[in-house]
């Protein structure tokens, strides 16, 4: 006969160990998630609020602070215009919607694909949207000797889609990939904007507003798909018993 031993008792004062985020019920991690998002969000809109707000009246003129930046960045060599070529098109709906075929195909998940696609959308109307209502010129139409690198549609500057397109790919991707490849999207975004006004194409408060936009964006999708963090629970499939696969 089996004799039954009562579970030990933790000593006083002892710590229990701390719950992380992927071992948390599903439906706390989504509120986590909405929570984070939300933050995110308000970040995105408050960055391109200010941007916008700093363009000045009218926005037509350039303030200095500005102009000097702008003309650091599109004076450095013409070299560096190809290594960031390949990375400027990550700032395209083409790449942003291949971007979330990927994430359906490896992650085997709709929510997480969907929200990737529609922040990319909403990122593009949203930019169209602004620079509609902005009305502010490209750097050629601005300022005096521009190095300009790379052509154009016929549309105003502000704010960066390029930029708008990156930022809310990057949010989205950070939200879904594992471990440190978390830490790769945002830089890459940036470097989106950077890669755009070394071509000659935006000045730096385009790309600070279309940053906003693009985060904003991001963040609204995953909110509304109620995507809760990385690709399905590998951590708990790895462990799981026959039970869990009943």
């Amino acid at each position: 006969m089996s004799e039954t031993h009562p579970s030990p008792t933790p000593p006083a004062g002892a710590r229990e160990p701390e719950e992380r985020p992927e071992d948390a019920p599903a439906a706390r991690r989504r509120g986590m998630a909405g929570t984070t998002a939300l933050a995110l969000a308000g970040a995105g809109v408050v960055a391109l609020a200010v941007s916008w707000l700093l363009l000045g009246d009218p926005v037509q003129v350039v303030p200095g602070w500005e102009e000097s930046l702008f003309r650091t960045v599109n004076g450095w060599p013409d070299r560096l215009r190809w290594p960031l070529w390949p990375v400027m098109q990550a700032g395209t709906t083409t790449v942003g919607l291949a971007c979330a075929v990927a994430v359906l195909v490896v992650g085997r998940r709709w929510q997480p694909a969907a929200a990737t696609a529609s922040a990319v959308a909403l990122a593009w109307v949203g930019a169209w949207l602004v620079k509609e209502t902005a009305g502010r010129g490209r750097p050629v139409e601005l300022l005096h000797g521009v190095e300009l690198r790379e052509g154009w549609r016929e549309s105003n500057g502000f704010v960066s889609g390029h930029t708008a397109v990156g930022f809310a790919l990057a949010t989205t991707l950070v939200a879904v990939l594992p471990g440190r490849w978390r830490l790769l999207p945002y830089p890459l975004a940036a470097l989106v904007g950077v890669a755009r006004v070394h071509v000659g194409v935006h000045l730096p408060l385009d790309v600070v507003g279309g940053a906003g936009l693009g985060t904003a964006c991001g963040a609204v999708a995953l909110a509304v798909f109620g995507v809760a963090g990385p690709w399905p629970g590998r951590r708990a499939d790895a462990g799981a018993g026959p039970e869990a696969a009943a």
